[in-house]
């Protein structure tokens, strides 16, 4: 409860500070805010298409940055793993997440996780910013690799886009730009807590993740309101433990004399714990597939499994899954692994 406390206070400070700010209707509101990103970041915005993107190829053993699509084997399903702000192909959140790939599929699949750090600079506000006006152009280079890929041999179906936070508002708009430049869609992007701030009122065919982007879009969200998404972006949308807040995030080492010099650290560090538990979760489900849910809006006809072996519907859904507080998170029974 008091986790959810925390979270809905730094949601409400997000909707007072824009309030103060507009004076206006809340649509009106956050496009200003999303305006307000960009006039911030201008001199820090590049119109490079993402050249300087970095893509790692993993095995259990090593990585090895990629200079040319040539070197990617074609006959291998692909995973592709994009980071969120702040982040790069080594932040925990990420590592998590590959390691359990490596661990299941070994060398039957082609893991990639996409390094566009350099595009991140300053700090605060300002550095969200900066990652926030380079998104697109990140997601025009990711889209070009792509494109790259297919022409080189490797098949739309066998490619899936899993992105945290910012890397997933990036998936979704790479998996756009493929569909409109180079006329197919990859099979899947999973959505891990999609970032919320400037996301929020956006056309979802320019500019964000939605269900349009893939052939099947999964999304996960964890931390609704504060760093993430309140917007349905999936075919499948599933809310974790109501989707605002997870348990035990508040039960964290936070420093408390620090509210009076400090007092978005106090804040912050909760939202963060909750933000990423989608990672965490995601991660888990690869080995061992123990997120099952029927609560869902329409009713699904079978059991959901939420995760790396969510498998689509028809139509579209809103899906309530519980977990533990801590790891193993899943509460099962499990389902098969594929």
């Amino acid at each position: 409860k008091m986790a959810t406390l925390y979270i809905l206070s730094f949601s409400t400070l997000l909707v007072a500070v824009c309030s103060k700010m507009c004076g206006r209707t809340s649509v009106e509101c956050l496009d200003r805010v999303r305006n307000g990103l960009l006039a911030l970041a201008q001199n820090n915005c590049t119109n490079d298409d993402g050249i300087l993107t970095q893509y790692w190829w993993h095995s259990t053993t090593s990585a090895v940055q990629i200079n040319s699509v040539t070197e990617i084997d074609t006959v291998k399903p692909i995973i592709f793993l994009l980071h969120g702000w702040g982040g790069s192909k080594d932040v925990d959140y990420i590592q998590v997440i590959r390691d359990a790939y490596l661990k299941r599929y070994q060398s039957s699949r082609t893991i990639i996780t996409l390094d566009f750090g350099m595009y991140v600079t300053g700090s605060g506000i300002l550095s969200y910013a900066n990652a926030y006006c380079n998104a697109p152009a990140v997601a025009i280079g990711f889209g070009n690799f792509i494109c790259s890929l297919v022409a080189n041999g490797v098949s739309p179906k066998n490619i899936h886009v899993v992105g945290h936070s910012l890397g997933a508002q990036i998936s979704g708009m790479a998996g756009a730009y493929v569909q409109k430049n180079c006329k197919f869609s990859v099979a899947r992007i999973t959505g891990l807590d999609p970032a919320s701030i400037g996301y929020l009122c956006i056309n979802p065919n320019e500019c964000r993740l939605d269900e349009t982007d893939a052939d099947f879009v999964d999304v996960i969200h964890t931390n609704a309101g504060g760093y993430g998404t309140t917007l349905n972006s999936g075919d499948d949308d599933f809310y974790v433990n109501n989707g605002i807040a997870q348990p035990n995030c508040l039960d964290l080492n936070i420093d408390f004399t620090q509210v009076s010099s400090d007092p978005l650290s106090v804040v912050l560090k909760p939202v963060s714990c909750s933000h990423q538990r989608s990672c965490y979760l995601f991660a888990e489900s690869i080995l061992a597939n123990s997120f099952p849910t029927r609560s869902c809006f329409p009713l699904a006809s079978n059991v959901l499994y939420m995760g790396e072996y969510c498998k689509p519907e028809l139509g579209t859904r809103m899906c309530r899954v519980s977990t533990s507080a801590q790891s193993p998170y899943g509460l099962g029974p499990n389902g098969p692994l594929n």
